[in-house]
């Protein structure tokens, strides 16, 4: 019996072999709820012929079945019609039942069901040894019952395992592939990264540039500290970039920070982190820029701002490398290359005390100084055309002669940031080239610059070119002056103002 491990087979096996050991007339096998107030269920209900009984639940006394699933006894009655103890049912009555044995099924002392055997028409059919028969064969059946049902859960627990084991592969699968296109998405985010900061991409030809190159190549392999030092807009943080995304510390972060955009007690949070309850708002534990940066480059933009005392902290972590977060004595190993950058002449600033020079010498590992634009204008027109290209994306736009020598010619006080400042603006009068009247009015002014030429020395000026501009656009309207002002992003009456003012004759307008 062990063997049927399925479950309606061997209940179906056990009724049969119940009703020909005790040659009863009918059989019913029943298994005890699960829950307390759950109705008994009749799982087989067989006759002797080894048929199963049609809707069986009204042809067993329900009474007599709840007694021995109760009590945990067997009830043995050789006439139930007239048997005192049943003389209450109804459905003994109503059955005109007569030969009756119910033997309960135990398993570790627990009753989980009941084997039912009746005789309808033949009084006295089971005796005591039916009933101490039915029992040991109870037992076994029990037995064979606990071990199909334990059979069926862990079957049912195998087929679930191996659904979760298929989802989980499933689920790994596709995380793999995410984790798979996450790395590409990484791996191309880095070699776009590398060749925008790659040195060959930063606009230079210029005598002063190749000498910043020169310097980039001695110090990328390294670790060594790098200050670079000049004039706002100069691109000190395309340099440190370039600097980061060209050495071995490539996959790691690269993290910037403007010491004079924070307030110093702020700033020694953001640098070194702090821990929860460090002061008034620290909520929780914050990682520092030094952290973040483990493994790669933390740019410190300004670091002549940098308030004084903060300083003897910065020096601390360069000599130890060991950062310690506000509020907290544990200390942090950090492996992190410092690049700073200053517009100041720190040098003087030692000298005024208010920066520590043993810093100075700290940061100033090698020192790269960015030129002017005023000092490389060989390089202004390839930036021109470089910048122009970004802000504009797939739509070329040209840039006139005259436009271009205005631009060459101007010293830019704020550098490359005012030099793409003044292109954005020229763009925004919506035309496919930048003219003379475009360019802003500092751009555009007279330049008192002397230029050499082949006939001696000239003064080039603005009125030389905004006549070269209004001239070129009312070439450009076939003489239409309303579209020639449109050309030119002014109105028809300024137009007119500066044709009067410029003494542009009539004739030249026609030519």
């Amino acid at each position: 019996m062990v063997t049927e491990h399925e479950v309606p087979r061997l209940l179906e096996f056990i009724m049969d072999t119940v009703i020909e050991i005790a040659g009863a007339e009918r059989g019913f096998l029943i298994l005890s709820p699960h829950k307390k107030e759950a109705s008994f269920k009749i799982n087989v209900a067989r006759n002797l012929d080894q048929e199963t009984i049609e809707k069986p639940t009204y042809k067993v006394s329900r009474t007599i079945v709840k007694k021995v699933l109760e009590a945990g006894k067997p009830l043995l009655t050789t006439d139930a019609a007239s048997d005192p103890r049943l003389q209450s049912s109804q459905s003994i009555q109503g059955l005109k039942l007569k030969s009756l044995l119910c033997v309960p099924l135990t398993n570790k002392g627990r009753v989980i069901g009941a084997i039912y055997v009746e005789n309808r028409f033949q009084k006295g059919l089971f005796t005591q040894d039916t009933l101490e028969i039915l029992s040991a064969f109870a037992d076994q059946a029990a037995l064979a019952l606990e071990n199909a049902r334990l059979y069926e859960e862990n079957h049912r627990k195998t087929d679930k395992i191996e659904k979760l084991n298929e989802q989980l592969s499933q689920l790994l699968a596709h995380k793999e592939v995410e984790l798979t296109e996450a790395q590409e998405k990484i791996s191309h985010g880095l070699r776009v990264l590398e060749r925008k900061y790659a040195y060959d991409k930063i606009i230079g030809v210029s005598p002063a540039m190749q000498r910043v190159f020169e310097v980039l190549d001695r110090v990328t392999e390294g670790s060594i500290s790098v200050l670079i030092t000049g004039e706002s807009g100069t691109g000190k943080e395309l340099i440190a970039r370039a600097l980061h995304f060209n050495s071995p510390r490539k996959n790691a972060e690269f993290v910037a920070i403007n010491c004079s955009a924070i307030p110093g007690q702020l700033l020694e949070s953001e640098l070194f982190g702090h821990v929860r309850g460090a002061f008034t708002g620290a909520e929780r534990d914050k990682k520092g820029l030094f952290e973040l940066a483990h493994g790669g480059t933390l740019f410190l933009d300004e670091i002549g701002d940098m308030p004084l005392e903060l300083q003897p902290k910065l020096l601390r972590v360069l000599e130890s490398r060991e950062i310690r977060k506000v509020g907290s004595h544990q200390k942090i190993s950090v492996d992190v290359r410092i690049v700073s950058a200053t517009h100041q002449d720190l040098k003087e600033l030692c000298r005024k005390k208010s920066f520590r020079e043993d810093l100075y010498y700290r940061l100033n590992g090698v020192m790269i100084p960015l030129p002017p634009l005023r000092e490389r204008r060989g390089d202004i027109p390839s930036l021109v055309r470089f910048l122009l290209d970004e802000m504009a994306g797939a739509k070329k736009i040209k840039v006139t002669a005259g436009a271009m020598r205005l631009l060459t010619d101007y010293d830019w006080p704020g550098n490359i940031r005012e030099l793409r400042n003044e292109l954005e603006r020229a763009l925004s009068f919506g035309e496919k080239e930048i003219l003379p009247a475009h360019l802003s009015d500092s751009v555009g002014r007279e330049n008192p610059r002397i230029v050499p030429t082949s006939g001696g020395l000239i003064r080039e000026g603005r009125n030389l070119y905004e006549k070269e501009a209004i001239l070129e656009a009312v070439r450009r309207s076939a003489g239409n002056k309303v579209k020639a002002a449109k050309r030119l992003g002014i109105s028809r009456v300024a137009l007119y103002q500066k044709i009067k003012k410029l003494g542009i004759m009539a004739q030249e307008l026609q030519s």
